[in-house]
């Protein structure tokens, strides 16, 4: 009994270790890395750290709040963020094949095979989204289709998470009107070109002011990037789109 006690433990301490162990970064990525400090609380969790009003408050808001009081709006923009995004913008090209009636989502979504079997309609969405008005036309994709009961909108069965009502909320009318257009269509483009694999890794947050408009990955001073975020962080500065990889301090 005590050995497999012992044992566990030793488990749990590796894990620990393994988890917050010192990760080697290409320059690409530790170029656009920046820290700032938090006092923690000594809890875990989303209790964390303390906020800059001295509440307690996770790690994403300890960055929530950096950026604000520096006069940015911030807009949560994660996963299920862009892959909504990508499916409000070709929502059309996703449903023109392989649907079925008592199906949410077409037969090959999740298949390699995707971008494959609609390449040209969706190489023509491309083109157009970069010299389209995306902030009337994603709200006109919003009307058309977003009663559309799909996985691709909606948490099913909890319909009472739903991307549409996030897209129709302030901080994401604003944010259609300020990034660029240009921007917008590479990023869903690179999901259609693969949904299973290319949604995964998006950054946490997006803050712009009148100057700049920056993509924000969130993390603890330690914590390990994950292969997909690395990726995503690479593919938005080979395309000259500005990201930060933020990390907190605990002091």
């Amino acid at each position: 009994m005590k050995k497999n006690i012992f044992v566990i433990i030793c488990l749990i301490i590796c894990f620990n270790l393994n988890a917050y162990a010192s990760q080697l970064l290409p320059d690409y990525i530790t170029n656009h890395t920046q820290t700032i400090e938090a006092p923690k609380t000594g809890e875990k969790g989303k209790t964390y750290f303390y906020c800059f009003d001295g509440k307690k408050c996770s790690t994403e808001d300890v960055v929530k709040d950096y950026y604000q009081n520096k006069g940015y709006k911030v807009m949560r923009a994660e996963v299920d963020f862009w892959f909504a995004m990508f499916a409000v913008a070709f929502f059309d090209e996703i449903y023109s094949i392989n649907t079925y009636y008592h199906g949410d989502i077409p037969s090959d979504m999740f298949y390699k095979d995707f971008y494959a079997n609609r390449a040209k309609i969706i190489d023509e969405k491309y083109k157009y989204l970069q010299t389209a008005n995306l902030f009337e036309f994603i709200n006109s994709q919003i009307e058309k289709h977003g009663d559309f009961k799909t996985r691709l909108f909606y948490n099913i069965p909890d319909e009472q998470y739903s991307m549409i009502r996030y897209f129709k909320t302030d901080i994401v009318q604003e944010f259609l009107k300020r990034i660029d257009r240009k921007v917008f269509a590479k990023i869903v483009y690179r999901i259609a070109q693969y949904p299973r694999e290319n949604r995964a890794g998006t950054q946490d947050y997006i803050v712009w002011n009148k100057k700049e408009l920056i993509f924000v990955e969130v993390k603890r001073e330690k914590e390990k990037l994950r292969e997909e975020q690395i990726i995503w962080a690479k593919f938005l500065l080979d395309n000259k789109i500005p990201i930060v990889i933020m990390r907190v301090r605990g002091i």
